[in-house]
Parts: structure tokens; C-alpha cells; sequence
């Protein structure tokens, strides 16, 4: 998988970092990189929460048509990382959601405060949960993570154009 480095210091910044892998990526600051930001709280809110956060998103983005699949892989990251990553904590920390519009791609991106890999379910294909990680697989063009010294980042992206 392809890792990328993240800034998480400006929120709701409408200058980003670009995934050096996007086609047309600009090493840097690139002003032509739509971003949003948003600081997710560790309950059991926080999916509903970053699904209205992306669809209003991408909304403002003009991509209202690439919505349900976007909408379906975030709720699935933030649900990961509420599952998988915040329990493990002594004192729960915020997740982050950051979503960006270069060119023809979308990258969501999830931050949490666990070192942990995430791991893609194998076996029983009509398992009722831990499936999650094979249908961000299955709707994004591309996805990975990369660990940070607060965590990690897992993304997907899509091709939008």
C-alpha cells in the first residue's frame, strides 16, 4: 500500500498537502488541493457525524454523485478506529477526519490515536461484522495507512473525474 504524510494542524484549511501518488501531485503546500478537516469525538456519534460532514462536503465540492460510496468507506474508517483503536487507550483521544479534492481524485482520511495496523478480515465471507477494511477495498480506487507519531492515518481514494 502507498503512504502519504499528513497535516493535521489546519483545520477546515482549503490548502493541502497532496498524496505524492495522485497524478498532477505537486510535492508541498499545493493551492490547488481542496481540504476539509474535522475533529471527531470518540462516541458512538461520530459516524453519523462524519457521514453529514461528508456529504456536506461534497456538496460544496460539486460531487454529490460520489457520495454514497464516499459516505459508506468514512463511516467504515471512523467505525474502525472507534472499534478498534480507541478502546485500547487509557484516556480516549479524538479521531480526525480530513477530506481532499485534487484533480479527478477524493482522499478521506482517518486519523486515530492508535499505533495499531489495521487488518483485513479473511475467512467467512458471510461473517456479520469485520468486513469493513474488504469494502473500503472493494469502493475505492486505492487505500493504505501510515503511522504517525500520534497514531495513524488510514485512507481512501477515489476517482472522481
Amino acid at each position: 500500500m502507498t503512504a502519504y504524510p499528513l497535516s493535521w494542524t489546519a483545520e477546515n484549511s482549503t490548502r493541502g498537502t497532496v498524496p505524492a501518488w495522485l497524478p498532477g501531485a505537486v510535492a508541498g503546500p499545493n493551492p490547488a488541493v481542496e481540504e476539509r478537516a474535522y475533529g471527531l469525538g470518540a462516541d458512538r456519534l461520530a459516524a453519523r457525524t462524519a457521514r453529514e460532514f461528508t456529504l456536506r462536503t461534497l456538496h460544496e465540492w460539486g460531487l454529490e454523485g460520489f457520495a454514497f460510496d464516499v459516505e459508506l468507506v468514512v463511516s467504515e474508517l471512523v467505525t474502525n478506529a472507534l472499534r478498534h483503536a480507541v478502546p485500547h487507550l487509557a484516556t480516549p483521544r479524538p479521531i480526525r477526519l480530513r477530506l481532499l479534492h485534487h484533480g479527478g481524485y477524493v482522499v478521506c482520511a482517518v486519523h486515530d490515536p492508535s499505533d495499531r495496523a489495521p487488518v483485513v478480515a479473511e475467512g467467512e465471507d458471510l461473517a456479520e461484522s469485520g468486513r469493513g477494511l474488504n469494502l473500503v477495498e472493494a469502493l475505492s480506487a486505492a487505500w493504505g495507512w501510515s503511522p504517525l507519531r500520534t497514531g495513524k492515518v488510514v485512507w481512501a481514494a477515489f476517482a472522481v473525474g
